[in-house]
């Protein structure tokens, strides 16, 4: 059933090339990664597997029958399934944190990435946490006043 060797992956020109099974090799510029497509609730879903680089051949087939047996037992679509350990872990992360520390942790983290223009951007974020400060615990639904929300 299986139709890639690891030669035809090493030198895999650009475009889709199927494996069976909903197994792809997807090749954009350089870039090799494996896709599993399959069909959930009537619907087309492509999901990614990881990297040429740290997925061999032999791994994706093995994740993508895994992934396929998941979906026909427990009905379960695994890119569903992906995003949402995704924000459970997110949300581990936040735990007890409270609001004024993540919002410091997003200014810092933008400012790395250098999304904003300039420092300007950062220090006025911070300027409006050092205005009121805030003392919502995130998980905790009641604020000090016992209002519910922020």
């Amino acid at each position: 059933m299986a139709k890639l060797t690891a030669a035809q992956v090493k030198h895999a020109k650009q475009g889709r090339h199927g494996d069976g099974r909903g197994l792809y090799l997807q090749v954009i510029g350089g870039s090799k990664t494996w896709l599993l497509r399959y069909k959930h609730q009537r619907r087309e879903r492509w999901m990614g597997l990881g990297s040429v680089e740290f997925v061999t051949l032999a791994e994706a087939r093995e994740q993508a029958f895994q992934l396929r047996c998941k979906l026909k037992r427990e009905k379960i679509d695994p890119l569903e399934a992906r995003r949402a350990l995704q924000v459970g872990a997110r949300l581990a992360a936040l735990n007890g944190a409270t609001f004024e520390q993540v919002a410091r942790q997003y200014v810092e983290v933008r400012a790395m990435a250098k999304k904003w223009r300039g420092d300007v951007s950062r220090r006025e974020w911070l300027s409006t946490l050092a205005v009121e400060p805030q003392q919502v615990v995130l998980g905790e639904a009641e604020a000090a006043d016992g209002c519910v929300g922020f």
